[in-house]
């Protein structure tokens, strides 16, 4: 567990195990360390890894149990979605939410990275780039 203190990255073809296997990394993870874990779940595939299995062996989900509660799920649903302000993006990212692809959108792309350019000129400390 402790080689996980790092970035981590799982890939596989379809099929191939990597989302059960990566819940039993995750459990493994919560079970034996106090490393800080944020899991961007676009299926729900982990929506229920604070919760112990109905059935599970006993001493085990004792264990579980304990550490059940330091885990957050948060959905849209719910009002807990990832928020970000718009300022903390790139001009690339800030493009990219207005649907704004550089080359189909040239004229409005540049006119977006222009105001950019102007506001950072204005307001430094709005850059991202130190």
């Amino acid at each position: 567990a402790g080689g996980f203190d790092r970035h981590t990255f799982l890939c596989g073809q379809s099929g191939s195990g990597k989302t059960y296997s990566l819940g039993l990394v995750l459990e493994r993870l919560l079970l034996e360390t106090d490393l800080r874990i944020v899991v961007l779940d676009p299926n729900s595939d982990f929506v229920r890894l604070g919760r112990v299995r109905e059935g599970a062996d006993g001493g085990l989900a004792e264990r579980y149990e304990g550490v059940a509660p330091r885990v957050e799920v948060r959905t849209a649903a719910e009002g807990g979605g990832l928020q970000l302000a718009f300022p903390e993006l790139d001009s690339a990212a800030q493009a990219a939410v207005l649907r704004l692809d550089p080359i189909r959108d040239r004229e409005e792309y540049a006119i977006l990275s222009q105001a950019l350019d102007r506001v950072t000129l204005l307001q430094p400390e709005l850059s991202l780039v130190s």
